[in-house]
């Protein structure tokens, strides 16, 4: 069978796996200071040197941007994608500080 055979990290549900309707995340890093990750219809944005969450938007509905939901703390859209991030984050973490040199 055919494959990678090199040890590798990869964050983020697993694209593979997931049956096509659920709700999968992705993950990306912007710049030095913002990582967003995207699901089927919301987009968060998390500044790493704040420490918090800069945007969430529906960029389904709201295609102009305009509807920032991180002020609105009970949205469960917010709150499942800032764990997402947050758990990420940590793992990303807790592996680059564990790395050992080669």
């Amino acid at each position: 069978s055919g494959g990678y055979k090199n040890d590798f990290i990869s964050y983020g549900d697993d694209l593979l796996r997931m049956p096509p309707d659920s709700n999968r995340v992705v993950f990306a890093k912007e710049n030095n200071v913002l990582y967003e990750d995207f699901d089927s219809s919301y987009v968060l944005g998390f500044n790493v040197i704040q420490g918090k969450p800069e945007f969430c938007y529906n960029y389904r509905d709201d295609k102009k941007s305009t509807n920032n939901l991180i002020g609105k703390n009970h949205d469960e859209n917010v709150q499942r994608l800032l764990f997402k991030m947050k758990s990420f984050l940590h793992s990303a973490y807790v592996q680059y500080e564990n790395k050992t040199a080669y």
